[in-house]
């Protein structure tokens, strides 16, 4: 009978470490960003009649930029929600463990993707069910 040999122990303060340089530039890009967009209403505001001025295109082109903003900052906040979980992991115990099978993500993995929840096994078959 063969022994399954212990999994190699993660270094939880290499990854606490990468965990917080990632908040701290998605934490830089959401305020830059929320910046900009204040910036641009502001500008915005300040002509009353611009927009009467617009071609419908350029109207639609506007609609679409800030829809486009509003993507980006959902993505950014949705990032930022999953690396504080990570986070939270790496407090509780749980952290380099899937949350779906338990079984441990592969290092490698969380080198790239620090805030994996999934072991690429079972992110790839959630994947392959959308």
């Amino acid at each position: 009978m063969t022994e399954l040999s212990p999994e190699p122990a993660l270094d939880l303060e290499h990854f606490r470490t990468l965990l917080r340089e990632e908040q701290a530039r998605l934490e830089q890009q959401l305020r830059r960003i929320q910046s900009l967009n204040q910036g641009a209403n502001l500008a915005g505001e300040s002509s009353e009649l611009a927009d009467y001025d617009e071609h419908d295109a350029d109207l639609g082109t506007t609609t679409f930029q800030r829809e486009q903003d509003q993507a980006i900052l959902r993505d950014l906040h949705d990032q930022l929600h999953q690396v504080r979980h990570a986070l939270l992991r790496i407090q509780d115990g749980t952290y380099g463990r899937c949350e779906r099978c338990g079984r441990p993500i592969d290092p490698e993995r969380l080198e790239v993707l620090p805030y994996a929840t999934l072991c690429i096994e079972d992110a790839d078959w959630i994947e392959g069910q959308w």
